[in-house]
């Protein structure tokens, strides 16, 4: 059986500020999904994923800095830590 996945970037400097909400409010909380920032969602099946390949990938690309400031909203539901800059330039 596949499973739905998703791309994040883990912020284990965010848990200590969202850890608790996170573990009453975020569905994904209780199967072990850390802290992060949403990369895409929903990703690939599990089966479709081939490791080293996104990990090709993703070595292939420049790391980045960015800064949790404010609270912001998706819809009226999901309430999440913004980043800045929001975006990064395409190259």
């Amino acid at each position: 059986m596949a499973m739905e996945t998703a791309l994040i970037v883990p912020v284990a400097a965010a848990e200590p500020a969202v850890g608790a909400f996170r573990e009453q409010l975020d569905s994904s909380a209780p199967f072990g999904v850390p802290a992060h920032i949403t990369v895409l969602f929903p990703f690939l099946d599990s089966a479709q994923i081939d490791q080293a390949a996104l990990a090709a990938l993703i070595a292939s690309h420049d790391s980045f800095s960015f800064t949790l400031a404010r609270t912001s909203w998706f819809g009226q539901t999901v309430l999440y830590l913004a980043s800045e800059p929001e975006a990064r330039s395409a190259r």
